[in-house]
């Protein structure tokens, strides 16, 4: 038995379908353990295997409620409009790669349950797959790298309107 806070519980808690859950899980952990193959093979059936950019959308999704899970300690998402007084573990001046910086955004369009950002944010992705894939991977790598890094439960959300 998982304890009530495993990530696969909380994973699970987002998305109906089990196997973009999985998937999207399985290629989280093998982020966090640099099994960069099984990361590659993951993301593939992920393309494949739940309706092409519909499941990596549901997986990049996945992957950011996970972390503001993680950053917050709740169990469920903040209300629109609320921002999230965290941080990602990315590299001095890495902001500036457009990946990095695209991740970042798509994050915190999410944490603040931002539609309108998160669209704006995806349009920006490259058309090219193989540099969109690129940038999902940039995403995920974000991810893992704060999830390792950041502790747990740092962060509360913040109401609309007031300072940290």
């Amino acid at each position: 038995m998982q304890p009530k806070d495993s990530p696969r519980i909380v994973l699970r808690e987002i998305s109906p379908n089990r196997l973009i859950v999985k998937l999207a899980g399985d290629a989280l952990r093998f982020m966090c353990r640099r099994r960069d193959q099984d990361v590659k093979d993951t993301l593939e059936r992920i393309q494949v295997d739940c309706d092409g950019d519909g499941g990596v959308g549901a997986a990049m999704q996945i992957w950011i409620d996970a972390y503001t899970f993680h950053l917050t300690g709740l169990t469920t998402l903040p209300p629109a409009g609320f921002e999230i007084g965290g941080v990602l573990a990315i590299g001095d001046g890495a902001e500036d790669d457009p990946g990095v910086r695209w991740a970042i955004d798509l994050i915190t369009a999410r944490i603040g349950m931002d539609s309108a950002a998160w669209r704006d944010t995806l349009a920006r992705a490259p058309d090219d797959p193989e540099i969109f894939g690129g940038w999902v991977v940039t995403l995920l790598q974000v991810i893992s790298d704060s999830l390792q890094r950041v502790p747990a439960g740092i962060s509360r959300p913040i109401p609309p309107g007031r300072d940290a």
